[in-house]
């Protein structure tokens, strides 16, 4: 029957509530090893697909500060990062992640609540932000020059129920994202984080 192979395929998910209890941190204790992963994740306040590119700049932003601090500057972790994404049920979720060295295990962790709070109280630079757009634009047309990468791209349009002028609009939709959007985005973060070292 119609629509059959999108029900089998994608299923007609439910949002799943947004997380209410406090936070967590989770300890997996092996002496043996000289590095910690280290990981914090939490849902992020999305309302659905028109802030999928407030997401995506979050995203870049947050990665690159993480690699940027832990990595270059404070030399704590081999492969520190963060990423932000959106997913078909209508959730988004953030998550930061290093391997650290265990000396560093508390710095990166409070490294990783300090970005929450930073953002979700609003302390934003503009031209970080601005730059971190620009960067999401760029990349947005590499993905799709050959034949199969438009066609990846249009069944993903397909696949998130977007509309197409998400794509051929896409350039402004990432310039609309305001440090606003993105402080709201990252709120529900605030007290409801899980972090696992192991």
């Amino acid at each position: 029957p119609k629509g059959s192979v999108e029900a089998t395929s994608y299923g007609n998910f439910a949002t799943p509530p947004m997380p209410t209890e406090a936070p967590k941190i989770l300890v997996y204790d092996d002496p043996t090893r000289t590095q910690s992963d280290v990981n914090l994740s939490c849902r992020l306040g999305y309302d659905g697909i028109a802030e999928k590119p407030g997401v995506e700049v979050l995203s870049s932003l947050l990665g690159n500060r993480t690699f940027s601090t832990l990595r270059v500057q404070e030399g704590l972790a081999y492969s520190p990062g963060a990423y932000a994404g959106a997913y078909a049920n209508g959730s988004a979720r953030l998550i930061f992640y290093s391997l650290a060295v265990n000396r560093g295990v508390g710095r990166t962790l409070e490294f990783f609540n300090q970005m929450v709070e930073e953002v979700a109280d609003g302390d934003l630079d503009m031209e970080e932000v601005t730059l971190h757009k620009l960067r999401m634009a760029r990349e947005s047309g590499v993905p799709s020059q050959s034949s199969q990468q438009m066609t990846d791209t249009l069944v993903e349009a397909l696949r998130w129920n977007e509309s197409l002028d998400m794509l051929t609009e896409r350039g402004d939709h990432i310039a609309g994202v305001s440090p606003a959007q993105l402080t709201k985005l990252l709120e529900p973060c605030l007290g409801h984080a899980i972090t696992t070292i192991r």
